[in-house]
């Protein structure tokens, strides 16, 4: 996830150019927001996660996710600095901490405290639960805890 230019929480993306696929479309974000390239990892249908759309802004929202190795992962942390749009539309990337702390309020149950742009949020959980990271109770419980 990053950091946006307004201060929300957000994945990388942008808009489908005419005559691309989505998933040309998620490689080329991808290259803009955190200076990556096709050969770091194909994008396909299977990384398909969750589509939504908003009547209000005739868009319609595509969630991608995709495993990738920690080495791969600390590269592209690495290289998002050097991304085209770093300090304009992107301030930094984020790791989400995918654990909860033993006053179960700390970690991710904290970050989702965040304020995310749009829809951001519910598609971190489904995601999660849509990849076998987090089981449905365990997002549940973290989206109703409270800070003591």
């Amino acid at each position: 996830m990053q950091l946006r230019y307004d201060g929300y929480v957000g994945f990388p993306g942008g808009y489908v150019d005419e005559g691309e696929s989505a998933e040309e479309a998620v490689i080329r974000e991808l290259k803009e927001e955190i200076s990556t390239d096709k050969e770091c990892f194909d994008i396909n249908s299977e990384d398909h996660i969750i589509s939504h759309y908003s009547p209000e802004k005739n868009l319609i929202v595509h969630l991608y996710a995709k495993e990738v190795s920690l080495n791969l992962f600390s590269e592209l942390e690495q290289c998002s600095m050097k991304g085209y749009d770093y300090g304009i539309e992107v301030m930094g990337v984020l790791r989400i901490p995918l654990y909860t702390m033993s006053d179960n309020f700390g970690g991710f149950p904290s970050f989702l405290q965040n304020q995310f742009i749009g829809n951001t949020k519910e598609q971190l959980c489904h995601a999660l639960i849509a990849r076998g990271i987090m089981t449905e109770d365990e997002v549940k419980k973290a989206l109703t805890a409270q800070d003591n």
